[in-house]
């Protein structure tokens, strides 16, 4: 608010947003869509550039979808739908943007009086093998906290997490690892990707243990796991020697999701999955995580996209100011309840 408050200060005929919601809760994009709207009405034109297709349809009188760097098309609103956007932003026929859910096994990661610092009360819950656990609420609702928790990047978290027979010992990263769970990020650029290595040397930071011996690499060891880490989530083996940054933001977090591949989790832990992600690499990231979930993995994302969330998730927990307000399977949620959990009757009373 703040930002566009600076831009009107210099009367601003033209404004363009660029992911002006990509790290806003829902209640926060319905404030900003709503003052883009006023300025419009006001005889102002807005740019809005975005991968929320519903945030288009809700404010745009026309689309411009571009691919590859050339125009693909320009029509008033009324005139396409999201699937059609989506194929034309894609170049070809896309299905469900959600994978098909599949079956779950036993329960693989077990949390028993779980306290973390931020969070209000203690939490219980199970995730299964096959399993995708949502977590979702407005950004400091806790949700992302009790990702970082497991992962153990919360200094002072206490309680009694398992994975499989294994406990793990909160608070310690590298104790996280060794039980089997991964964690990527929110944030790839600051602590997901390494921008200036190449493709291969970022997927095989990880596990650069494994393709050692004595302290020496085997480089070919290391291209032939770090090819096979890039067919898990359809990153183009040609473009193996390529830095990272270079890649698209798409690339960019499949990247950072299929460097842990190779160590062989049994959970992963993600943080805003597809964060400034277009929709093409969206199904596919969604693709390789019901993928993994198909493999035997258990995979918890935390995530403020209600779209995502309800999509994705095979059981959904929604938190508002430190502590949890839902836990349900999937097929008992809809989209109202979740945002009506997610801003909480006091705060929608307010």
């Amino acid at each position: 608010m703040i930002e566009i408050a600076r831009v009107l200060s210099r009367d601003a005929q033209l404004i363009v947003f660029d992911e002006p919601t990509a790290a806003l809760s829902d209640s926060e994009i319905a404030r900003i869509l709503q003052l883009i709207r006023t300025l419009a009405s006001e005889g102002r034109s807005v740019v809005y550039v975005t991968h929320r297709l519903k945030e288009v349809f809700l404010i745009a009188n026309r689309v411009a979808v571009l691919r590859g760097g050339r125009l693909q098309t320009c029509r008033p609103t009324e005139e396409v739908t999201v699937d059609t956007v989506i194929e034309t932003m894609v170049g070809r026929e896309v299905g469900s943007l959600f994978p098909k859910r599949g079956d779950l096994g036993e329960v693989l990661l077990s949390a028993r009086e779980l306290s973390i610092p931020g969070l209000t009360q203690q939490l219980q819950f199970n995730v299964r093998a096959g399993e995708i656990l949502g977590l979702t609420g407005q950004l400091g609702s806790g949700a992302a906290r009790v990702v970082q928790a497991l992962a153990g990047l919360v200094p002072g978290a206490r309680g009694v997490v398992t994975v499989g027979t294994r406990t793990v010992r909160l608070g310690r990263r590298r104790a996280g690892l060794s039980c089997g769970i991964a964690y990527c990020s929110d944030d790839r650029k600051r602590d997901g990707i390494f921008e200036d290595l190449s493709v291969t040397k970022n997927l095989s930071s990880p596990w650069l243990g494994s393709v050692t011996m004595w302290g020496f690499l085997s480089r070919r060891r290391e291209a032939s796991n770090a090819s096979a880490a890039a067919a898990s989530f359809a990153i183009d083996v040609s473009r193996s020697e390529s830095k990272v940054g270079v890649l698209s933001g798409g690339n960019q977090q499949k990247v950072a999701l299929a460097k842990w591949i190779g160590s062989q989790p049994r959970v992963l832990l993600v943080d805003e999955p597809t964060r400034g992600v277009d929709v093409g690499a969206r199904a596919e990231i969604y693709e390789r995580l019901r993928d993994l979930c198909r493999s035997g993995m258990a995979v918890i994302i935390s995530s403020s996209d209600a779209e995502e969330i309800l999509g994705l998730s095979d059981t959904i927990m929604t938190f508002y100011r430190g502590r949890l307000t839902a836990s349900r399977p999937h097929g008992e949620w809809t989209e109202a309840e979740l945002l009506r959990e997610v801003v909480h009757e006091e705060a929608a009373a307010s």
